[in-house]
């Protein structure tokens, strides 16, 4: 995924490997220092990740998960995440928010 294009020119690429009407997973990479602006998922969200190390940025905290941790957000919370090291991590949204 790294050397397609679209990492190259926005330093991120994913990749969705599962899409049901309640259920989505999307492997994604992203470059060090990358920053996915604040959103909200539609519905209850885990990220894990598979390599390197993020920050996300929470309204009331912020984490760090590093290769092989595991968090999980409530549907609708309002999130950033931050890029600490090369990454990649699965996002798995489940609930109404899969379609």
């Amino acid at each position: 995924m790294q050397k397609e294009d679209a990492y190259t020119a926005t330093l991120r690429n994913a990749k969705t490997l599962v899409k049901y009407p309640d259920l989505r997973i999307v492997l994604i990479a992203i470059k060090a220092e990358t920053h996915i602006e604040g959103h909200k998922a539609p519905g209850t969200i885990s990220i894990q990740a598979l390599t390197g190390r993020l920050r996300l940025c929470l309204p009331d905290q912020e984490v760090e998960i590093a290769a092989g941790s595991l968090i999980t957000l409530e549907r609708a919370l309002p999130h950033d995440v931050k890029a600490l090291q090369d990454s990649s991590f699965l996002l798995t949204i489940s609930g109404s928010g899969g379609a």
